[in-house]
């Protein structure tokens, strides 16, 4: 045992006190650690979920083995390392880890020394020694498991950017295929997020998996790459936009079956995508979700033909933002009146205003066909001065 302790001589009772402040503690350091890292915060929920569950466990850890006197065995290291790692990988600084895992410890120790009692000094100040003795071996762990990946990232990520504008222009080539470990005969889902600002762009890097590419050129469209067969093409979609937490934006998405497939695949979502957020689309879309918003866009007078039917309505936001709502809704009364924050029967009254001024019910076959559309119309002229070329 490397400090000569003999085993059982810290008292069980405060071990166990101590153990009762496992959550407060724990949540007292991945808190101080976020304030003073606050680009951790900005992390996706994966890595802050790893965060906080490696904290629990090197605090519970610490309680086992600091009372027997037992240094943290390898497979213990290791995890600080992996979390390193993969702090590395995601852009962090190593700076910005040890700086961590410092705090980490010193609040761990401060709110114990908090929580002394008469009797408890000798023992915490053993307990202090024991983690000034172990942090500087972890700490080596953790800076050379950094410093490897950062490394191995380096290379890595300037491959996987090359591999992921290859695929979108059609410049695969084999060798480069092999460099970051993907074959050419491989499925993606290819896919556009209505989020084009720098903060939107660094959130996707991050949230990327393991098989995940993105194509950044140009910055103002980025399209993010999965490998994948198609069947499980939209739900690796709602993953990746659930870990980013998106709510309320437009995401276009396609399949391409192989390499080969990519650009088409590539160029279509992005062509798209205008069209998504000028139509205040949300959500994810397949590209012939929005074909006949495509036609209304490229047509200028069947949008003036729309118009003039849902004028009336358009004059009244209200009444317009009801209309739109409900067809979100799928129709359903119960559910757009609970998003518009209004009581049903106000939603029914609107409804039958739309009705009186337009001469189409809106839960009709033809009310639902061109209203639908005329909002589209609508819309698509507001969005007048946007870029929206759905045209290949």
């Amino acid at each position: 045992m490397r400090d000569g302790r003999k085993p059982g001589l810290v008292p069980q009772p405060l071990v166990a006190r101590l153990r009762r402040r496992h959550d407060v503690v724990s949540k007292s350091v991945v808190e101080a650690i976020v304030r003073a890292n606050p680009r951790l915060g900005e992390l996706t929920g994966s890595f802050t979920r790893r965060l906080e569950g490696v904290t629990r466990h090197a605090i519970s850890r610490a309680l086992d083995l600091w009372p027997v006197g037992q240094p943290a065995p390898e497979d213990e290291l290791e995890i600080y390392a992996d979390q390193a790692a993969d702090a590395a990988r995601r852009g962090l600084s190593l700076d910005e880890v040890i700086t961590s895992y410092e705090i980490g410890g010193s609040v761990m120790l401060a709110d114990y020394w908090a929580q002394a009692e008469v009797g408890d000094q000798r023992e915490l100040a053993e307990l202090t020694a024991w983690h000034a003795r172990e942090a500087p071996l972890a700490m080596g762990r953790v800076r050379t498991a950094f410093i490897t990946a950062a490394m191995t990232e380096g290379f890595g990520g300037q491959s996987r950017r090359a591999y992921a504008r290859a695929l979108v222009t059609g410049t695969v080539t084999a060798g480069l295929a092999a460099a970051v470990g993907h074959g050419l005969k491989r499925g993606y889902v290819v896919f556009a997020i209505a989020w084009d600002d720098a903060e939107g762009i660094r959130r996707m890097r991050t949230a990327l998996p393991d098989q995940g590419l993105l194509d950044e050129d140009p910055p103002k469209a980025p399209v993010v790459l999965i490998a994948c067969d198609r069947a499980s093409a939209e739900e690796t979609v709602r993953e990746f936009c659930a870990e980013l937490s998106l709510d309320g934006l437009a995401v276009v998405m396609s399949h391409a079956e192989d390499a080969a497939s990519v650009p088409e695949a590539a160029s279509t979502v992005r062509r798209m995508t205008p069209l998504a957020v000028a139509t205040m689309a949300t959500g994810v879309l397949r590209p012939e979700m929005l074909l006949l918003d495509a036609v209304v866009a490229e047509h200028g007078e069947l949008r003036a033909e729309l118009g003039r039917i849902i004028r009336p309505v358009a004059e009244r936001p209200e009444l317009l933002d009801t209309l739109a709502t409900l067809y979100k809704a799928d129709l359903d009364r119960g559910r757009s009146a609970s998003l518009l924050g209004i009581h049903r029967r106000t939603l029914t009254y609107r409804l039958e205003r739309v009705s009186e001024l337009t001469g189409l019910h809106p839960l009709s076959s033809n009310g639902i066909k061109l209203l639908q559309v005329a909002i589209t119309a609508v819309r698509l002229d507001a969005a007048h001065g946007t870029v929206i070329n759905v045209e290949k």
